[in-house]
């Protein structure tokens, strides 16, 4: 069988193999069930859902014409290696300098993949960004659910669905609101000069509460979230 897109075929080789391999690593852990999640349900799931779109993606390479044959050509290494450099940063960070730290970092190293970026305004923004993040979740947050506890009383029990469910809504909303007002000044505030620092800020500090949110608050998943020496 032709291959008429090389482009597409090997993009669906890898959606394949990396949804197969996460799927299959995922079996090694307990799955739960969907109202109580394990922590192989999830990358079980996702794996799946990766590897039927490789398997889509590969049905269309070997059935769809393309303009000759769609080549790879060149391969890219300095995103190549500056993204795969800046995941293994992450991974060694991640026990010793917590969620927060790490996940400025991944993106500050990810952004130097792109040839334009320029180093003074990702620098600037990654250490505003981490620090609206951290006063995010270290002052704003917990004044909420304190806030949220004192209003509740004694409305539904401590361990209830219902309070859980208000719970994570007030802390997924009070780091998302500042946030959209971010983005807002970001589009019609901000000058032209600091555009860019302000793009890293707003991206920094959404990933890392968003972040913290779905895998601390959500998932429940055990994992510092602050360098280890503070936590201490």
């Amino acid at each position: 069988m032709k291959i008429k897109s090389q482009r597409d075929f090997c993009a669906g080789l890898l959606f394949l193999g990396v949804g197969v391999a996460f799927a299959w690593g995922a079996t090694e852990y307990a799955f739960g069930s969907s109202a109580s999640p394990g922590p192989g349900y999830f990358p079980f799931v996702l794996g799946v859902l990766l590897a039927l779109l490789g398997g889509i993606v590969l049905f269309k390479a070997l059935t769809l014409e393309s303009e000759g044959g769609d080549p790879i050509g060149a391969l890219a290494w300095r995103p190549l290696l500056v993204v795969v450099a800046a995941v293994a940063v992450f991974g060694a960070a991640l026990p010793r300098l917590g969620l927060v730290v790490a996940l400025a970092l991944l993106v500050a190293l990810s952004l130097q993949a792109d040839r334009g970026s320029r180093l003074r305004p990702t620098i600037v923004g990654t250490l505003v960004g981490t620090a609206l993040a951290a006063l995010l979740l270290h002052t704003l947050v917990p004044a909420l659910l304190s806030a949220l506890g004192a209003v509740l009383g004694d409305w539904g029990a401590p361990g209830s669905r219902l309070r859980a469910a208000v719970t994570l809504a007030v802390a997924l909303l009070g780091r998302l609101v500042p946030s959209a007002l971010l983005a807002w000044l970001l589009v019609t505030r901000a000058p032209a000069a600091l555009r860019p620092t302000m793009e890293v800020v707003l991206l920094v500090a959404t990933l890392i509460c968003i972040s913290c949110w779905m895998f601390i608050d959500g998932l429940g998943l055990t994992m510092p979230v602050w360098p280890v020496v503070l936590a201490g």
